[in-house]
């Protein structure tokens, strides 16, 4: 009887300890982002896909962000993304935040980012998902 009661201890504790460390997902961070600003988890999520997965889920990441109006973290998220890929669908959320919300733009992207980072060429051939796609 003890050593059932000590495998069933153990099986529980191990669900427990699986359970409370499991990965965090891009909803999961960008749940975080949404209640508590902080966009860390998000691009640490991002950041561990592979290359090919990672402009789109950029994408859908700062749209999230952004569709619910929680733009100053969206534009933070721009600039990590900007910083880590030049994939068009980035330089086409620049170019929305300065459009749509320059107060915004004016504190999250300094010139030295903007000169560093913005292609207004690239941005201006793509939509969010046109000619330039999404990654």
């Amino acid at each position: 009887m003890l050593w059932m009661l000590l495998v069933l201890g153990v099986a529980v504790g191990g669900f427990v300890a699986v359970s409370g460390a499991r990965k965090v997902t891009v909803g999961g961070a960008l749940e975080i982002a949404r209640q508590k600003g902080d966009i860390g988890p998000l691009v640490a999520v991002i950041e561990a896909m592979g290359e090919e997965n990672q402009p789109t889920a950029w994408n859908q990441a700062i749209d999230g962000l952004w569709r619910t109006y929680h733009r100053e973290a969206a534009a933070a998220l721009i600039v990590q993304a900007a910083l880590r890929t030049d994939a068009g669908v980035v330089q086409y959320w620049i170019q929305q935040t300065l459009q749509v919300e320059p107060e915004i733009a004016a504190e999250a992207f300094s010139e030295d980012f903007l000169a560093t980072c913005f292609r207004p060429q690239v941005a201006a051939s793509c939509g969010k998902c046109g000619p330039c796609g999404c990654g």
